[in-house]
């Protein structure tokens, strides 16, 4: 039997402002807060949605990360959420890996996201074969 994983990691910048560690924990404890009292609801649908990866605080900064398992959306809407509310310019990138435990054929993915306070970019690697129809795709 094989297991299969979607992993990340990504820390979030600091904003650039005066007292922005405690800031950034109180963004966090609210966000703690809201995602306990929806996994208290009782609705896993709800949750998955919003709350699927886990989140550490490490030095004042959020770091996302999923050691077997996780919504990548979800973590770019959160991101997404956090350049907001802080005014951050610019983008986070992140990328995730989908694998296997045993070497089986096409169990193995990928992709990245670009993400800033009005857009999210993903590249998914299977979406490359569907955007290059010209490529004759011999095995999947």
């Amino acid at each position: 039997m094989a297991n299969n994983y979607l992993q990340f990691s990504v820390m979030l910048p600091l904003p650039e402002s005066e007292g922005a560690q405690e800031a950034v924990k109180a963004f966090w404890n609210e966000f703690q807060k809201q995602r306990d009292e929806a996994e208290e609801s009782g609705d896993p649908d709800d949750w998955d949605e919003k709350y699927d990866f886990q989140s550490e605080l490490s030095d004042g900064q959020i770091w996302i990360y999923a050691d077997e398992s996780g919504s990548v959306e979800a973590v770019a809407e959160f991101i997404q959420e956090y350049l907001e509310h802080f005014q951050i310019d610019g983008g986070v990138y992140f990328s995730w890996a989908e694998t296997c435990s045993k070497p089986r054929v096409n169990e193995f993915a990928g992709g990245a996201f670009l993400v800033t306070r009005d857009q999210t970019h993903a590249i998914v690697s299977s979406d490359v074969i569907v955007q290059h129809p010209e490529i004759r795709v011999l095995s999947r």
